[in-house]
């Protein structure tokens, strides 16, 4: 194989990484929107952008200091502590997971 070849499919490899890369962070933020009750799809506003920040944010932090935790567990707590602040209503369909 000559150099141009192997710029190629090292080019190649690395466009399928950054792909691969967007699509599961897509994946992942509309989980989150999910299981928070936000809308799944399109631009959301400045309040819910923010809810959806701390519920990350929160996330990780539990998982740092609970990592056997399940997830639906940790995201619980996490439903609960922005309850909790005032960053999501109480009046979600999982509300009864308190």
């Amino acid at each position: 194989m000559d150099t141009h070849a192997v710029l190629v499919v090292l080019a190649i490899a690395v466009l399928l990484a950054v792909i691969v890369a967007v699509v599961l962070a897509g994946v992942q933020r509309w989980q989150m929107r999910k299981s928070l009750g936000l809308p799944q799809y399109g631009k959301l506003g400045d309040h819910f952008e923010q809810t959806l920040h701390a519920f990350e944010t929160t996330e990780v932090q539990l998982t740092e200091s609970f990592p056997n935790a399940s997830k639906g567990r940790r995201q619980k707590i996490a439903r609960k502590i922005l309850r909790d602040r005032g960053l999501l209503p109480r009046t979600t369909p999982d509300n009864a997971d308190h």
